[in-house]
């Protein structure tokens, strides 16, 4: 009933959305790990918590523009008068494993939709790895490497949050 069904030219928003620094993107950095057998890798520290998170936000509001029933707009939210619907979005787990020719980097999203009183109303996760060569691997493409994580992840969370809040909204 909502999401794709209704993902058609013309539809109006339904709901307002802002995508908002979660509280777990602090602990982040005591949940990062790597490994090489039994060492563990400095190079996990050169890209922080704080950048992993800021990238994963910013993957999340991309793909929630994709979303023709979702609104970011604070004026066309008003202009509809649709209520704010807060997504805390971090980074709760980011590892890295070293295998022979190759770097698998995993990463956890986690996005809590929290209504307008503040109430966490549903959490969703989706964890996802990218194989990388070690050729290919550098500290400084970090950021790219996070990027492609988080895009992953923040697809298919959009289309649970449209889900979810077509089915909250028509239980009230």
């Amino acid at each position: 009933m909502w999401g794709g069904a209704l993902a058609v030219a013309g539809t109006r928003p339904k709901f307002y959305v802002a995508v908002v620094m979660a509280p777990a993107d602090a602990k982040a950095a005591s949940t990062t790990s790597t490994t090489v057998g039994s060492k563990t890798d400095a190079s996990a520290s050169a890209f922080g918590a704080d950048a992993r998170a800021a990238i994963a936000r910013r993957e999340m509001a991309t793909a929630l523009q994709t979303q023709p029933l979702i609104t970011s707009n604070p004026k066309e939210a008003k202009r509809l008068r649709l209520p704010l619907w807060s997504l805390d979005v971090g980074v709760t787990r980011f590892e890295q494993h070293f295998r022979e020719g190759q770097i698998d980097l995993e990463v956890e999203l986690q996005v809590s939709l929290s209504d307008v009183r503040g109430r966490i109303v549903s959490v969703h996760s989706k964890t996802v790895t990218l194989p990388v060569r070690r050729a290919d691997y550098h500290p400084k493409l970090m950021p790219e490497f996070i990027a492609d994580l988080a895009l992953g992840a923040t697809t298919g969370i959009a289309d649970e949050l449209v889900t979810h809040l077509g089915r909250h909204v028509a239980r009230r």
